[in-house]
């Protein structure tokens, strides 16, 4: 059936490529630029630290070190307290990624990667800043109701959110480790920098390879009879760094156009999924990330209308 599956995707591409040559290209252009100016660039220092951290077992110490911490607020084990870190730090996907091969090397339980993946899969503050509040809003954030939005602002309204979700789910999903297993490496007989380094690029190739599809598939939309505002939206949950800008260009009040990008950002659009899926092993984890995120954006959604009602 699998088979089957993929024989239909390979089609229908081959089927829109040489329908559509003219936009099919132009996207692709847009994701090879996007990937070597912004993707590799952003993500390249991240995947290569926490490769060779993996490689030589010091996530096992830097864990140790905020375990005290994390394990009050979400009851995680050591592995558990620096995918958190990695999470809320790095960007998308790594968090998906370090707890995809914390959970197949029996560095955390199944378990604990389920509730890690709820809330521990998050956008990065310098995307946020550098990205979001520099280009998308030219530095200039709007009020949201009597209150002058700063950038701590966004960074709670897209971080909050995730740390409630952990928090609650501790409780929903009745996570209780209270043992850890001996830290462990991946077994391979390449030498550890020789995997650290192919890790690192086989890594970033596949992010690209669906940068590059969706950006490609983002074209397609424009051919599509709907609204300029419809467009946008939907291009924006398909690929959110397109996306993110292209809602600034739409004809709405600031104070809708910083919610619907936040959500976006929250939500990572379905390029960030399906980078996400690629770095787990158990596609069955990934359940609880789609519900992870729907949790965040209900409760970005509370705390952006309490802020704008103050």
């Amino acid at each position: 059936m699998k088979k089957l599956y993929l024989l239909i995707f390979c089609a229908l591409c081959i089927t829109l490529t040489l329908a559509f040559p003219v936009e099919i290209s132009a996207g692709i252009k847009k994701g090879i630029i996007l990937s070597l100016y912004s993707v590799i660039p952003s993500l390249l220092p991240f995947i290569l630290i926490t490769n060779y951290m993996y490689e030589k077992g010091l996530c096992y110490y830097i864990g140790k070190l905020l375990y005290p911490l994390l394990n009050f607020f979400f009851k995680v084990t050591i592995n558990g307290a620096y995918i958190i870190l990695v999470g809320f730090l790095s960007g998308y996907p790594l968090g998906a990624k370090v707890i995809g091969e914390m959970v197949s090397s029996g560095n955390i339980s199944k378990a604990e990667g389920k509730y890690l993946i709820t809330f521990c899969n998050n956008t990065s503050i310098s995307f946020l800043i550098n990205y979001i509040i520099c280009t998308c809003l030219k530095s200039s954030l709007p009020v949201l109701g009597d209150t002058k939005l700063t950038t701590l602002h966004i960074v709670l309204f897209v971080f909050l959110p995730s740390i409630i979700t952990g928090i609650l789910n501790k409780l929903i999903l009745n996570f209780r480790e209270t043992h850890y297993p001996a830290f462990q490496t991946s077994i391979n007989t390449l030498s550890k920098n020789e995997n650290i380094i192919k890790k690192t690029y086989f890594s970033l190739m596949t992010l690209c390879t669906y940068v590059i599809f969706f950006s490609a598939l983002t074209q397609l939309i424009n051919i599509i009879p709907l609204t300029f505002f419809q467009k946008n939206i939907a291009i924006s949950f398909l690929e959110i760094t397109n996306g993110c800008f292209l809602i600034t260009k739409c004809q709405l009040e600031d104070v809708y156009k910083i919610y619907f990008m936040l959500l976006c950002v929250i939500l990572g659009g379905i390029s960030i999924f399906m980078q996400s899926l690629s770095q787990i092993k158990d596609k069955s984890i990934m359940l609880y990330y789609v519900l992870g995120k729907i949790e965040c954006c209900l409760f970005f959604t509370i705390l952006y209308l309490i802020i704008y009602s103050l």
